[in-house]
């Protein structure tokens, strides 16, 4: 992969550069007069001409320069921008035998923290998402920051947040207040327990919510998505395809816990009755045979009796090695 300086280099009129550095003519308006900064250590720019600003991918995007972000041993970083486009953090896909996974870090001005300290959790794709909502447009919810740049690529406007499944936040729902959402989950068991809880938290606060089936069947796990049709049926059949009113569904209560206690009885309240409900419950059961035995004589009382032996020494000096030694030599 070329360097982000030489990609940036590629962009109409040039860059004047000073190290990491550079100033160009901002690709976002008519700029005669290079007023837009970049500093590609930090990997964001700065228009002063039109108020653009964002990160080095957003630049080339704008710019048209083509490019492939499979860097840092494999791994593909996605950016998480707040809504005027000022990178915040980045959700890292890396690959594992079998699959995926994620790991976040942030920017520290000459690097990366593989972590999120102070960092409040963004939607993938905000900039757009925000411009979307204020012109009424539909918003496409999906699962994977790779479907979002797929519907980005056909003329939708698309999100998600990091981490998939299991990173839902419902904060992140002040996000799409007043949005047209279209709901659209990987066809797995997984993804649809993902979507219903992102529709739950999205009741009263999106003007409008639907969800897109997509015509695969349902797999326990890893199924299609909407990037798969898309390569599969075409652009033009995800266009055609309609998206349903979203209603929650109910979720199965969960089962209620055996209890020891009879169905006429109330639940033992204490260990106890509960052993005694255990013992009433069985079958079969004999019953138990107690034994009178013959008072103690105590040639010490409570402490010595006639036939035993007491071994009495402070602490770490061997009574419980002397008791073994007794026990094999004498029993």
């Amino acid at each position: 992969m070329a360097s982000t300086k030489t990609l940036v280099s590629q962009i109409r009129g040039g860059v004047e550069w000073n190290g990491d550095q550079g100033k160009l003519c901002c690709p976002f308006h008519d700029d005669k007069n290079p007023s837009c900064s970049v500093n590609v250590k930090d990997n964001v720019f700065n228009c002063f001409g039109c108020s653009e600003k964002g990160t080095i991918w957003q630049l080339l995007d704008r710019a048209g320069i083509t490019y492939q972000r499979d860097s840092d041993n494999g791994n593909t970083p996605y950016d998480y921008v707040d809504a005027v486009g000022v990178l915040r953090y980045q959700s890292v896909r890396t690959p594992k035998p079998g699959g995926k996974d994620f790991f976040l870090r942030q920017p520290n001005g000459s690097g990366w923290f593989n972590k999120m300290t102070g960092v409040s959790p963004l939607l993938f794709n905000l900039p757009a998402v925000v411009k979307a909502i204020a012109k009424d447009e539909t918003v496409v919810f999906c699962e994977g920051e790779k479907d979002v740049l797929q519907l980005k690529k056909i003329g939708f406007v698309g999100t998600t947040s990091h981490g998939g499944v299991n990173n839902w936040k419902p904060k992140l729902a002040e996000f799409l207040a007043g949005a047209r959402i279209v709901l659209c989950g990987d066809q797995d068991v997984p993804g649809l327990k993902y979507i219903e809880k992102v529709g739950r938290s999205l009741q009263g606060t999106a003007k409008d919510i639907r969800i897109l089936q997509l015509p695969y069947e349902i797999a326990e796990d890893h199924g299609k998505d909407l990037t798969d049709y898309i390569q599969e049926f075409g652009v033009k059949s995800f266009k055609a395809l309609k998206a349903a009113p979203w209603e929650p569904v109910e979720l199965p209560e969960p089962k209620a816990k055996p209890t020891l206690a009879s169905k006429d009885t109330e639940e033992p309240t204490c260990q106890r009755e509960k052993h005694l409900a255990l013992f009433e419950k069985a079958e079969g059961m004999q019953t138990i045979a107690i034994t009178e035995y013959a008072p103690i004589a105590w040639t010490v009382q409570d402490i010595l009796s006639p036939g035993y032996c007491t071994i009495s020494a402070g602490s770490k000096l061997w009574k419980t090695a002397s008791r073994i030694w007794l026990g094999v030599n004498f029993c």
